[in-house]
């Protein structure tokens, strides 16, 4: 069961509030949100797949999925959780958005509030009974105060940093991302970590800088839809993640020796 009801009229930065249970008659698949959406677990348990990882979920959690982020979740014992759409990510204390972890395990009382909160904007939401624009609104304000309140960020030191831990999902997300186009910056960020600390942790595990891998794993990946598809040189670079063609032809030349369209020539003159 899925049902999600999308607000209107609502001054205030809520998109939509959902309520989802994973079972028989509902599966979630990979999809992703242009908006940060905060997800609390309400029954049961189960896992949030995002960024190659799978992170165990139970009753009490409290799960931050950040804009175009995909993820899906699954269950194990009857997974039930309600979702906030939220437009402005700066609502939450920055230091939980970039924090390297997306899953917060409320303490009871704590809990006991925020469901309460969730249940309240997803009844009014349903219900639209008089007033139900200002119960939301306010109701949404006092859940943000309290989740920047309670929740607890564990700041990293030098002496807690696992450089293999860090670097192995690094690689992880730009094996399955490389067509997006990350900066460092937010890399950093999403791992709590400066742009110096995660390129030295990266190039020390991998022998190569975090852009050059990037670009090296775009060049693979065009080299291989050049092999198999009928796509064009345009399509191709775009599906890799590359915006101008001519960078993607120059970058490409560079590395290979010969433009995309040389390389298409040779490969199929070698299967012939």
């Amino acid at each position: 069961m899925h049902k999600r009801i999308i607000m209107e009229n609502i001054n205030a930065p809520l998109i939509y509030v959902s309520d989802t249970t994973i079972d028989n008659n509902f599966q979630a698949t990979p999809h992703s949100h242009p908006n940060l959406e905060i997800l609390l677990v309400t029954k049961g348990r189960g896992f949030m797949k995002m960024y190659n990882l799978t992170l165990p979920v139970q009753v009490g959690d409290i799960v931050f999925i950040g804009p175009n982020v995909t993820h899906y979740e699954i269950s194990s014992v009857n997974l039930r959780f309600y979702a906030l759409g939220i437009l402005e990510e700066s609502v939450i204390r920055s230091d939980i958005i970039n924090s390297q972890n997306f899953v917060f395990h409320l303490r009871n009382k704590v809990y006991q509030s925020v469901v309460s909160i969730y249940h309240t904007i997803y009844r009014e939401a349903e219900e639209k009974k008089k007033n139900y624009e200002l119960i939301i609104e306010n109701s949404l304000t006092t859940l943000l105060f309290l989740l920047n309140r309670e929740i607890e960020v564990k700041p990293l030191n030098g002496d807690d940093l696992n450089s293999d831990f860090y670097a192995g999902n690094l690689k992880q997300l730009l094996d399955n991302y490389y067509y997006i186009n990350f900066s460092l910056s937010d890399l950093a960020k999403r791992n709590a970590m400066s742009v110096s600390t995660i390129s030295h942790h990266f190039k020390e595990k991998y022998g190569v800088g975090i852009i050059e891998y990037k670009i090296n794993r775009q060049i693979d990946e065009a080299k291989n839809l050049l092999k198999i598809s009928d796509m064009n040189i345009v399509e191709i670079g775009t599906a890799v993640g590359f915006n101008s063609p001519s960078y993607f032809t120059k970058v490409f030349k560079e590395r290979i020796g010969s433009s995309p369209s040389e390389y298409r020539k040779i490969i199929k003159a070698n299967e012939n």
